[in-house]
């Protein structure tokens, strides 16, 4: 499945600085998870050539939230929380001091207000549709099930917010983001009253 996407992206756009071939193994090359050196390493120089100057306790508390069970960190949750780190309040969040005001499980917050400002950007009249597409890719465990575009769509279609959508394909889509899952499911939205009301999670 990967593979067709692959290659589909080689014929829709346009890949001549890599001479057309997005499967040489000279371009391609493996993204993996950062050790807790790596990640610390990665936002002090990105702070260095940002407006937001984190202090050093901040830095170190967010690599600590962010380690998994292996003690790496993911960079696309890094990115995530890296990014509304400065969006919060005013002027962003630099201090530990204001990051912990942020809650018990600060990351949990930011990963959370994040999820609200996507759906927000949706627009009032989709926000009820993405909410069930959001929970369509999560269940009361927190996981990730993998659904099918068709599922997807009828999730949406739940909501009122999406008419007839086309031509549905087979293809699956998870939830990408481990952190995500447990945000959704405890968004304070009316939906989710709804849809946990009886307690559980449908």
């Amino acid at each position: 499945m990967y593979s067709k996407f692959v290659l589909e992206w080689d014929h829709l756009l346009n890949l001549d600085a890599i001479n057309n071939n997005i499967l040489d193994k000279k371009i391609r090359y493996h993204l993996r998870d950062f050790t807790l050196a790596e990640a610390k390493t990665v936002i002090e120089r990105l702070t260095q050539r940002s407006k937001l100057q984190l202090e050093p306790g901040l830095i170190d508390a967010l690599v600590t939230d962010l380690a998994d069970e292996r003690q790496e960190v993911r960079p696309i949750e890094l990115q995530v929380v890296g990014a509304q780190l400065q969006e919060e309040g005013e002027h962003g969040i630099t201090t530990l001091t204001a990051y912990k005001q942020l809650g018990i499980n600060p990351k949990t917050e930011l990963i959370k207000h994040s999820i609200e400002q996507v759906i927000k950007d949706c627009g009032n009249i989709n926000e009820d549709a993405a909410w069930e597409v959001l929970f369509t890719l999560t269940d009361e465990k927190f996981t990730r099930p993998i659904k099918t575009k068709a599922e997807l769509i009828t999730a949406a279609r739940r909501a009122g917010g999406v008419g007839e959508a086309g031509e549905v394909n087979s293809f699956c889509y998870p939830l990408p983001k481990t952190h995500y899952p447990k945000p959704i499911t405890q968004n304070p939205l009316p939906i989710t009253q709804r849809r946990r009301g009886s307690g559980g999670f449908y």
